[in-house]
């Protein structure tokens, strides 16, 4: 199975103006909710959205679209 076909199934349940939490969007982008908050730290992956200050990370399903269409390979 190519990279850009797990994309492509992916894409299909993201809608663009929906939060998702950090295990829903771990799970639409395949990986572990860990590696997502790695990533998160480390200032890669999607970005995130957060309803005030100290408030539990969300992502917008734009910008998981975003990640997903950056790590696409050619």
């Amino acid at each position: 199975m190519s990279k850009t076909f797990d994309v492509e199934i992916a894409v299909e349940g993201v809608k663009p103006t929906a939060l998702y939490t950090a295990r829903e969007a771990a799970t639409l982008l395949r990986v572990s909710p860990r590696t997502l908050e790695r990533w998160r730290k480390d200032g890669r992956g999607p970005r995130v959205t957060r309803l005030w200050k100290h408030a539990r990370p969300l992502y917008l399903g734009r910008d998981i679209l975003i990640a997903l269409d950056g790590s696409a390979e050619e």
